[in-house]
């Protein structure tokens, strides 16, 4: 058993998820990933769930069954980019299945779980797309969801959340971190102990 606890990663295939299952499990996280792909993940501590997370049925299952989570980390993502004149409606309900439905489900499997423990962390991988980029839009939009996901669950009176808090904030630690920041997975505030405030989007998109 690890010292940290369970941590459910998204996108644990390649790239950021990747990234942070690794950083996790050095710091002594069980890591469950979530990914469509197979994980070139070799760690005792890790666990590869393959599911498709664009099945809101399958997401909220593999939650249910992951147990015990004291860290959910939404990492997984789906992009399609297309100008204006070119925009496919199946893109949009793809895109916003696997970056915004999969989350809540996720979320509302394993958060009352969390509050029954008294300790979380919920971090969602935001993109400076969210802020307009050309030929974007729909990948863009999920990803702004994403922003009014983590600010609507972070204003939930500290009471009715997990405790302990991280200063300056309600019980729960809610980021939305963008991309470009966490190419190596490192500087997340996961601890009970962390110090230093929480955002529930990032100030600063660079």
């Amino acid at each position: 058993m690890s010292n940290e606890g369970t941590a459910i990663v998204t996108g644990t295939s390649s790239g950021i998820g990747k990234a942070i299952a690794q950083t996790l499990l050095g710091e002594g996280w069980r890591v469950v990933g979530f990914d469509i792909a197979p994980s070139g993940i070799a760690h005792a501590a890790f666990d590869a769930v393959r599911v498709d997370l664009s099945d809101g049925a399958a997401a909220e299952a593999a939650a249910a069954q992951a147990g015990g989570a004291r860290a959910l980390i939404h990492a997984a993502g789906a992009a399609r980019y297309a100008p204006l004149g070119d925009l496919r409606p199946a893109d949009s309900e793809a895109i916003w299945r696997v970056h915004v439905e999969a989350v809540v489900r996720m979320a509302n499997i394993v958060i009352p779980a969390m509050a029954a423990r008294r300790f979380g962390r919920v971090v969602l991988i935001g993109s400076r797309a969210s802020q307009g980029i050309a030929g974007r839009s729909q990948y863009g939009a999920a990803k702004a969801a994403l922003v009014g996901l983590a600010r609507s669950w972070a204003a939930v009176p500290a009471d009715r959340t997990i405790w302990p808090p991280l200063p300056g904030t309600s019980s729960m630690l809610w980021m939305v971190v963008p991309s470009g920041m966490l190419a190596s997975g490192s500087a997340l505030p996961m601890r009970a102990s962390a110090s230093g405030p929480a955002t529930t989007c990032c100030p600063a998109w660079t």
